[in-house]
């Protein structure tokens, strides 16, 4: 297991066994988040960036077996990085808009999906190599702009909902659910909608 632990004024990122009998440090300094790589073995951790040094992206065995790597391009706006096949979504900052970046498994090729500005969420399509990708324009999150369709390899990032999304849940079987605010008088309740991204197999 894996996790962000809240230690005084820092952060930490520990690893433990199920049974909680080896644990061990990551990461620590402004970690933000951390997601485990398809291999099982390496975590990709989220490190923002404090008066010391800038934010950054960096692929750590828990083990301390391999060697870090390091990507290129520094990490930008909260997002826990995403795995689409063998593609790693992340999300940099770069002219002050926040830029979602597919890259391979240690940051390179880097290929542009979509540009904005806010905070960004960034979800896997199942059963599609692509994301949803939308951005709060306010600091807490929420409420969402557009939705975005971004595939991974690249082409043009297309609308993919009619109205702006509260919140992304993925479903099985190539669908997605979205929540958004319902509409007066009922503006104190929340309306769960469901669409299909692309055709179910």
């Amino acid at each position: 297991l894996s996790g962000v632990c809240q230690r005084g004024d820092g952060r930490e990122v520990w690893v433990a066994a199920i049974d909680g009998a080896e644990r061990g440090r990551v990461e620590e300094g402004v970690p933000m988040c951390s997601r485990w790589l398809p291999d099982g073995q390496r975590l990709l951790v989220h490190v923002g960036a404090d008066d010391a040094q800038p934010g950054r992206l960096v692929v750590r065995d828990p083990l301390g077996t391999d060697e870090d790597v390091l990507f290129p391009q520094a990490s930008g706006s909260f997002c826990t990085p995403q795995f689409v096949g063998d593609r790693v979504l992340t999300v940099t900052n770069r002219d002050g808009a926040s830029v979602v970046l597919s890259t391979d498994m240690a940051g390179r090729h880097a290929q542009e999906l979509w540009r904005g500005r806010g905070l960004v969420t960034v979800v896997p399509l199942p059963g599609e190599p692509a994301v949803a990708v939308a951005a709060a324009n306010r600091a807490g999150g929420g409420p969402y702009g557009k939705l975005w369709r971004g595939p991974v390899d690249g082409a043009p990032a297309t609308p993919l909902a009619p109205a702006p999304p509260h919140a992304l849940v993925p479903l099985p079987r190539g669908g997605h659910a979205r929540a958004r605010p319902a509409p007066p008088p009922a503006a104190r309740r929340r309306a769960l909608h469901a669409w299909r991204s692309a055709p179910a197999p």
